[in-house]
């Protein structure tokens, strides 16, 4: 007698595949994009970049003082700024408002 049942694997990709035609995402790695923020102010010209390093591309520019939304948690010496998980900027060079 024949099962009905499949394999995890294949019901896992039926599944995926229902969900991606309905506009479903997976949840990414942005866990931090909810941490607590506070308004911070640069101290000088900042960099903003990509990811929490110094090697990673720069995208824009803050002035000195310019004001900006912030986390309060420091991830290798930087601050995710808009709860982006795209935008960082060095946290020796914000001070709070």
């Amino acid at each position: 007698m024949r099962s009905n049942i499949r394999p995890v694997g294949a019901l896992a990709a039926v599944f995926l595949t229902a969900a991606a035609s309905l506009g479903v995402t997976a949840p990414t790695a942005r866990a931090e994009a909810a941490a607590p923020t506070a308004c911070f102010k640069a101290t000088t010209w900042l960099n903003v970049r990509t990811r929490p390093a110094n090697a990673a591309p720069i995208v824009e520019r803050l002035q000195p003082g310019q004001k900006v939304q912030a986390s309060l948690k420091v991830t290798t010496g930087f601050r995710m700024l808009w709860n982006n998980a795209n935008r960082w900027a060095g946290a020796a060079y914000l001070v709070k408002c």
